[in-house]
């Protein structure tokens, strides 16, 4: 005896996907949630980097340094993370897809400026830059390097002027102790900060003198 046997199963239907993003090398994407925003990010990045792609940048942070393997040494960048049973540095943490971030609360605040505090309280006080350390009259060397690259001449020969009475002459026979003390050196190259403030005082050389008016 023959059995026929009848096919009662339809073909199954697959939605048609989309190509897969991926960042400039190659990494997935994927999403996640940041203070209630759907952001997209990519396998590899931290939260602090995918918030800080999506213009979240009030995260505050001092240790973190895209040129450096992240060491959550100081501990400011912590978030809530759902699920998570304590806050975590979002720069060492990696993103993952689905995850639920809080970046501000209360708690956190509370968190973040203890840890602050803790860092002062063994700070060792030297807050001038150390160009301004060594310069043996501690002019204000910031001060006038920030008006002089805005063009300011005048109010950066005045500046120099209020500590040295001859910013022209000491500007080419000064020996410079605070170049060699100049921090930039780690990065690029020294500032020429004696031969800086001579050509402020260069500039407004033949200006008739102008008392200084002090603060009440």
């Amino acid at each position: 005896m023959a059995i026929s046997v009848r096919d009662t199963f339809s073909p199954i239907t697959q939605e048609p996907q989309g190509p897969l993003v991926r960042n400039d090398v190659g990494h997935p994407s994927f999403t996640l949630t940041i203070d209630g925003k759907v952001m997209q990010a990519y396998q590899g990045q931290t939260i602090l980097s995918v918030a800080i792609d999506n213009g979240i940048s009030d995260i505050p942070n001092l240790c973190n340094d895209e040129k450096l393997e992240p060491t959550s040494a100081c501990r400011m960048c912590l978030v809530h993370i759902e699920g998570a049973d304590r806050p975590l540095p979002s720069c060492n943490t990696p993103a993952t897809p689905g995850m639920v971030v809080t970046t501000n609360s209360d708690k956190l605040f509370h968190i973040r400026r203890t840890n602050l505090e803790m860092m002062l309280s063994d700070h060792n006080a030297y807050c001038q830059p150390p160009c301004q350390i060594d310069c043996p009259t501690h002019i204000d060397i910031p001060g006038y390097l920030e008006l002089i690259a805005k063009g300011s001449m005048k109010e950066a020969a005045r500046l120099v002027k209020e500590v040295l009475p001859f910013p022209y002459i000491l500007g080419l026979t000064c020996p410079a102790p605070c170049q060699k003390a100049c921090r930039r050196t780690l990065v690029e190259e020294e500032i020429a900060i004696c031969r800086m403030h001579g050509h402020a005082a260069e500039y407004s050389l033949l200006d008739p003198p102008t008392p200084y008016l002090k603060d009440p």
